[in-house]
């Protein structure tokens, strides 16, 4: 078993901030400890420490939630606090919750870990043509300069961030690949620059262990990450309050060169794809989706990106 410590990891080739890696959830019958980070410009401390307490409490009598995938509502999943087995990464968690079920684990997935990486822990699908195996990382470096075989590459693999989780879910996960000119790794994704294409190839899926979720865009912008510069945009963020995920989505929106009719609310789970661009000299063109809610069917959500209005950008 991998073991994932907390670290704090230096700015990689794509210009990923420092931060504390979260803890991760585990059964109640192991032994609980409680880790929590801390993402600059949200909760103070006073309130972080309350969170963390009531957290630590109700994981040291709750098991794996029978009303939901996960502890979500119990133990706080949704604002970044994690109790129990530190040792455990986030398709190590899955795959304890699924045997905990008696869900079998997806074929393909299981199958691509077993063949080829053990940190394979998802198929990314974009727009029904783009399809990259995602790497659950044990942290933002290695898959820079390694592909999904654990070889040596320029081009790097397609990644989860390492500080927020696929599994337990954050508010917001995030998706990390090299823009290469071939059009490999995340290259692909500068096909959303073009409107019609975002018409025509509006939904997105993540395949991991548990099976398959769909996801829609509501906003496809370039940001600026330069600390220095005056529309510096934090875009490594996992836990919201409600004020600040409307703050953060509502400037995403604001910057998307699109305007796609496709709401959010802070009940939704986030899925972010984030490459370089080139507008800027520290720039990301972000992918900003929502998974599809209960009441959504993907032709519902499809005829809507479909009616999308705007001119793209030159990247």
């Amino acid at each position: 078993m991998r073991k994932r410590t907390v670290v704090v990891l230096a700015a990689g080739l794509i210009g990923l901030s420092a931060a504390a890696l979260p803890g991760t959830v585990a059964a109640a019958e192991v032994s609980v400890a409680v880790t929590a980070a801390e993402e600059p410009g949200e909760t103070g401390e006073s309130e972080e420490a309350e969170e963390s307490e009531a957290s630590e409490e109700a994981a040291s009598v709750l098991p794996f939630s029978e009303g939901g995938s996960v502890l979500s509502q119990q133990i706080g999943c949704r604002t970044g606090i994690w109790a129990g087995i530190s040792s455990l990464t986030s398709t190590e968690a899955l795959q304890l919750y699924l045997q905990q079920k008696g869900i079998a684990e997806d074929e393909r997935v299981a199958q691509a870990r077993s063949q080829y990486n053990e940190d394979i822990a998802a198929i990314l699908n974009v727009g029904g043509e783009i399809e990259r195996y995602v790497l659950d990382p044990p942290d933002n470096d290695y898959y820079l300069t390694h592909n999904e075989y654990r070889e040596e590459s320029i081009n790097g693999a397609v990644f989860f961030d390492a500080r927020c989780r696929y599994f337990p879910a954050d508010t917001q996960v995030m998706i990390h690949g090299h823009n290469m000119k071939t059009g490999d790794v995340f290259g692909a994704i500068n096909r959303y620059r073009s409107l019609s294409y975002l018409q025509e190839h509006p939904l997105t899926t993540l395949e991991t262990l548990a099976g398959t979720r769909y996801y829609v865009p509501y906003a496809i912008c370039d940001v600026n990450v330069d600390e220095t510069a005056d529309n510096y945009f934090l875009t490594i963020r996992w836990r919201f309050t409600p004020e600040t995920f409307e703050e953060y989505t509502s400037y995403l929106i604001g910057e998307s060169c699109y305007d796609i009719p496709v709401d959010v609310t802070y009940s939704d789970d986030l899925l972010t794809l984030s490459t370089c661009s080139y507008g800027y000299s520290e720039g990301r063109f972000l992918i900003c989706l929502r998974r599809l809610r209960d009441d959504e069917t993907p032709e519902q959500m499809s005829a809507l990106v479909a009616a999308a209005t705007g001119t793209g950008t030159a990247g």
